[in-house]
């Protein structure tokens, strides 16, 4: 049976039918922004992790040079001032942390031998 509607049910009809438009529309409307969001903050934090990237490994490569710096001075002031290094002298001053390295630049000038250099 083919109901027709009043200009007043048509009205109200039609406000049912756009209300829930809306809901559709707004609910659709937000996943597309909270996905289109996700993309964009994921972007930013790729750009944010990659610049905190290279700072970090700016660093760590600062770092590792200043050290195999010192290493490099270190076995040249040796070899100056006690003659050719041994392997074992050398496997030593490789395995060195920074620390030691620094504690045997500074003991270097006091040192009679290389054993005393690096064993005490």
């Amino acid at each position: 049976m083919l109901h027709v509607l009043t200009s007043l049910e048509e009205t109200r009809a039609y406000k049912e039918l756009v209300a829930k438009g809306e809901v559709r529309g707004e609910a659709r409307g937000r996943q597309f922004g909270l996905i289109e969001g996700e993309v964009r903050g994921e972007a930013r934090g790729r750009q944010f992790g990659l610049i905190e990237g290279e700072a970090k490994g700016e660093a760590r490569g600062r770092k590792v040079g200043k050290t195999e710096g010192q290493l490099e001075l270190l076995k040249r002031q040796i070899t100056r001032k006690f003659g050719k290094l041994s392997t074992s002298t050398l496997e030593k001053l490789d395995a060195a942390t920074p620390d030691q390295l620094g504690a045997w630049a500074d003991g270097i000038f006091d040192a009679k031998s290389v054993e005393e250099l690096l064993n005490g």
